[in-house]
Order: C-alpha cells, then structure tokens, then sequence
C-alpha cells in the first residue's frame, strides 16, 4: 500500500546537480582571476586597491643624489615623513636580486601591491612610495611592468618624480663615501659629520678618467 518513491524528471530540481554546477562555476570563476605565463606559473594574485590618499610616489635618480633628504622634505610639505628606502636595491647585485625574487613569484603586480601596503601603513601621510635607482634590473622585463603599472593607474594616478644632480658632484660624492664613511649622519652624531668633513676635504679626481666616467653615467 505503500506508494512507489517517483522517479526526478527531467524538469525537476537535483540538488546534487546544482551542488556540482556551483563547484564547475566557482572552478572557473577561479580559473579567471589566474593568469598564467609563458612558463604556466600562476601569477601572485592580487587583492588591494589604491586609495585617492596617500598620493603613491616613486622617486627616481642615480645614488649619491640627494635622495634621502630630497624625500624627507617632500613628505614633510605633504604631511608626513614616511620612511625613505631604496626599495628595488640600493647596488647592481642587490637590484638583480629584487627582481629575480618578483621573478620567482611571478608577481606582476608587485608595484601596486606595495603602493597599497604602504597607503595602509601611513594613511595619514600626504604621500607614500619608495626610491628606485634605475639600476641594471631597470630594464628587466617585470621593472618595465612595473612603470607600466605606474603609467596605467588612475585615480590616483602613481607619480614618478625624477630627480637630477650636477653629474660632476655625483662622481665626487661617490669618491668621497668610498672610505668607511656613512650614508648619512644623524644630526647628533658628531663622530660621523666629523669624517664627512674630513673625507669631503682635498679630494682629487683623476682627470685621464672623469670624462669617461661622467659619459659611463649618461649611458
């Protein structure tokens, strides 16, 4: 007497077919926020969007240009000094090195993944960013992604300020911090100005190779 359990049609709803088509749509909603490269590594997923503020900036020159103080007088006009860091590598090797590790990560959005993680860390700063020098890594391929994210982005758009120096000056400088003298001094520490001064006194330059050397920095 029992009446016979009615077999789903075609028409009717499955659950198990809905569970499925859910796990095949979200497969392939996955599937597009994966971008794959010529080498099928999948590239470092992307989850920050830039805010209008702090304005993100890039602060491009060679070293021994003024930078440091160059960004401090900057973020201080705007608001806030932030912390000045040479982010893509402060030499060559270490430049080589920063990109070789984005490489490894195949993260193409590594510009505007750090722009946003620094807007997060100082959001009452009037600006936020890094000092890139345009080492031999500049002309990598992810350094040119890179600019090309800062070209691209808008609202707010990222800014690139390049900063120039006598080139004459720079090759002195240079000279002068090849000794065991610092970067930079703290304005209390007498010791280091001390041999600033000193280093920075009588200095001679070899004329037969300053012309080579000032045309090597134009390259």
């Amino acid at each position: 007497d029992n009446a016979t359990k009615p077999f789903p049609s075609t028409n009717d709803k499955n659950p198990h077919i809905d569970d499925n088509k859910k796990i095949h749509k979200n497969n392939l909603d996955d599937n597009k926020k994966i971008k794959l490269n010529s080498h099928d590594n999948a590239t470092k997923p992307f989850h920050c969007k830039l805010r209008n503020s702090p304005q993100p900036v890039i602060l491009m020159s060679l070293g021994r240009s003024g930078s440091g103080s160059t960004w401090q007088i900057m973020g201080n006009l705007s608001g806030e000094e932030t912390p000045s860091d040479e982010y893509t590598g402060s030499s060559t090797k270490k430049s080589a090195a920063f990109f070789r590790k984005i490489s490894k990560q195949n993260d193409q959005n590594w510009m505007l993944e750090t722009m946003c993680e620094r807007q997060k860390k100082y959001p009452d700063a009037g600006m936020v960013g890094f000092k890139w020098k345009p080492y031999a890594g500049f002309y990598s391929a992810l350094a040119k992604n890179g600019l090309q994210s800062a070209a691209s982005s808008r609202k707010p758009g990222i800014k690139v300020v390049r900063l120039r120096r006598n080139l004459l000056d720079v090759v002195i400088s240079r000279q002068k911090h090849e000794g065991e003298v610092k970067s930079h001094c703290a304005k209390e520490d007498e010791e280091c100005i001390k041999k600033h001064m000193e280093a920075g006194t009588g200095i001679e330059l070899n004329i037969d190779e300053l012309v080579v050397t000032l045309q090597n920095l134009t390259k």
